[in-house]
């Protein structure tokens, strides 16, 4: 059971890292496990959230607990934070129950018998050997669930699973990177932000995986600890409201948290002449916590990290990295397990429709079975713009825990405009409408009646 709830946590938190990158997954795994620890509610509902796995039963315990959410200090004495957490617990909730949902169906998706075909495995031997597969044939072949039974036999879940559609609209920025729009300075400003794409970021959760299967217990611990402790240490800020400000050392500029992004920390600075919000790497306050690193001053930022200049930013990091390092020194250690090389499978539906050199752009190199994992990677078309302590901030490339599969309409005219230079780096394979009859079946087995399926 015990391994069945980390389990559950650990996708939960893939999940919203995915799904919903700008809420505080820390936090929302604390009010999820509330019941476990409330002695306000019936002994037998006194469990965590993660003990469910299905939607009904997850229902069933909210219902319960309706009538004690009306308790006025269930969260805290406070009424104004009270009512603020109730609000958080039941968005807690209602993002989990969005997950199981989503977790059941893609779960169905990717079922396939104990024995899978003799196709299935014939492929999966294929894309292993080469990480890179086109399926081919006419349409209503079974391409695109072929393709999802491979990535299943390849061991995978809906946590390594990408999937896209290409199309004539669909361009580099969607799927590498590229500049998306976001609001400024808390009013009606626009500005632009670089913004990974689907393929980038799919390969950056790869990458992360790849990094962490080799790194031991102690490390996996020290690692964890520091980013909940951030977390945890962000969300309280941004619960304290608009009247706490933090101070920095010298100048005495008084600054306030305003956002939580997944790489980034927004502050709000009213009597900066320049600008009144800027961003601090995550990725920099948590190097100098990991590694447990002495720093007096902002000036020993710059010099630990080799900058040629101190910028701003480092005034602010040092605030937050003395008032987390007092708190680290009284943290314990957090439960963790080791983790496990995982293959990640991308699967892009209908490839031939999108125009191959306009979204791939420099990445032919990279995706190169030979290549992969190659640390000198390539510079993408934005790299100056990638935020130091970023996994690509050297360059991509495509990690060797990486399997593409592509699925392609031989009759359409468009394959014939295909480039050579990324044909060659693909293994071809044709699907024939024979070969595959036995799709049908499986779709019997996970409830789709004769009338659906002539349907």
């Amino acid at each position: 059971m015990k391994n069945n709830i980390s389990n559950n946590i650990e996708e939960f938190k893939n999940w919203m890292n995915k799904k919903h990158p700008m809420n505080s997954v820390n936090q929302y795994c604390v009010y999820l496990g509330y019941p476990e620890h409330s002695t306000i509610i019936p002994n037998e509902y006194r469990k965590t959230f993660f003990t469910y796995e299905d939607i009904e039963s997850c229902k069933k315990v909210e219902n319960v607990l309706v009538n004690y959410l009306s308790n006025e200090t269930v969260f805290d004495v406070d009424e104004n934070k009270n009512k603020k957490k109730i609000s958080n617990f039941k968005s807690a909730l209602e993002k989990y129950k969005d997950f199981l949902m989503e977790k059941t169906k893609v779960s169905n998706m990717i079922k396939y018998d104990k024995e899978p075909s003799g196709l299935v495995n014939k492929f999966t031997t294929l894309l292993k050997s080469t990480h890179n597969l086109i399926l081919t044939g006419a349409p209503g072949t079974g391409k695109t669930y072929l393709a999802k039974q491979i990535a299943a036999a390849m061991g995978c879940t809906e946590n390594e699973i990408g999937f896209v559609q290409f199309h004539p609209s669909y361009d580099y920025t969607d799927f590498v990177e590229g500049l998306r729009p976001v609001s400024k300075d808390n009013c009606d400003n626009i500005g632009f932000e670089r913004k990974d794409g689907v393929f980038k970021e799919f390969c950056g959760n790869a990458l992360e995986n790849f990094r962490d299967s080799k790194k031991s217990i102690e490390i996996l611990q020290n690692e964890q600890s520091v980013r909940d402790l951030l977390e945890d240490f962000l969300q309280e800020q941004l619960e304290l409201g608009n009247d706490d400000f933090l101070e920095t050392k010298g100048t005495k500029n008084k600054f306030r948290i305003i956002d939580n992004k997944p790489k980034s920390i927004s502050i709000y600075i009213p009597n900066n002449e320049k600008t009144s919000e800027i961003s601090l790497s995550k990725s920099d306050l948590i190097t100098l916590l990991e590694n447990k690193e002495e720093i007096t001053g902002a000036k020993e930022i710059q010099l630990y990290f080799k900058r040629k200049y101190r910028t701003q930013q480092d005034s602010y990091i040092y605030v937050l990295y003395e008032k987390l390092k007092n708190r680290q020194k009284k943290d314990n250690p957090v439960e963790v397990s080791k983790i496990f090389l995982k293959p990640f499978v991308f699967i892009i539906d209908e490839i031939n429709r999108g125009e191959i050199s306009k979204i791939f752009g420099e990445l032919f190199f990279s995706i190169d079975p030979g290549y992969r994992g190659k640390k000198e990677g390539v510079k993408t078309q934005y790299q100056n713009l990638v935020e130091q302590g970023d996994l690509f901030s050297d360059g991509f490339f495509v990690p060797e825990n990486v399997y593409i599969i592509g699925t392609m309409n031989d009759i359409d005219r468009s394959v014939e405009s295909m480039d050579f230079a990324f044909r060659r780096r693909f293994a071809f394979a044709e699907v024939k409408a024979e070969d595959n009859v036995k799709m049908l079946d499986e779709l019997e087995v996970l409830g789709l009646k004769d009338h659906e399926l002539k349907q």
